[in-house]
């Protein structure tokens, strides 16, 4: 028999506030609580977004804490520096070359990409055991979570 699993990962960034998950996010959360009680010496880490942060709070447990993984994506200011001001000048071309649709696309995607690499860098980080993916990405490819 292997080793036991001393940290788990649990992905549930794709966890939205309210019944938008349905029974996905229902069963997520009983999965996370049953699987802390089962095994109290395994460390479980919850990756969380901003929004449903708190709404994970009931989770907690002395073996289990969340980390919110794009607290710290807040917009960058336009006078923060050189990257600020390659920000602006990148937005000012975005909004002047491409029609509205296109603009918001761009942006969508840019963001998807920021807290993709920053969930990875939280998962990798970690140096858990195992990652777990317990629902359907929202945000990332399913790719992405196996990483």
């Amino acid at each position: 028999m292997g080793s036991p699993l001393r940290r788990i990962t649990v992905d549930l960034t794709p966890v939205e506030t309210g019944g938008s998950n349905g029974g996905a996010k229902v069963v997520s959360r009983a999965l996370v609580r049953e699987l802390s009680l089962l095994a109290p010496a395994t460390e479980f880490l919850l990756l969380t977004s901003a929004a449903s942060h708190a709404e994970l709070a009931d989770l907690d447990a002395p073996n289990v804490r969340r980390q919110c993984v794009d607290a710290d994506l807040t917009p960058i200011q336009a006078d923060s520096g050189a990257l600020g001001g390659a920000r602006f000048i990148a937005r000012g071309v975005v909004d002047t070359l491409l029609p509205v649709g296109a603009r918001a696309r761009v942006k969508d995607a840019t963001w998807r990409a920021l807290k993709r690499s920053r969930r990875a860098a939280v998962a990798r980080d970690s140096r858990s055991d195992l990652l777990l993916c317990p629902l359907p990405p929202r945000f990332t490819s399913i790719r992405a979570c196996r990483r």
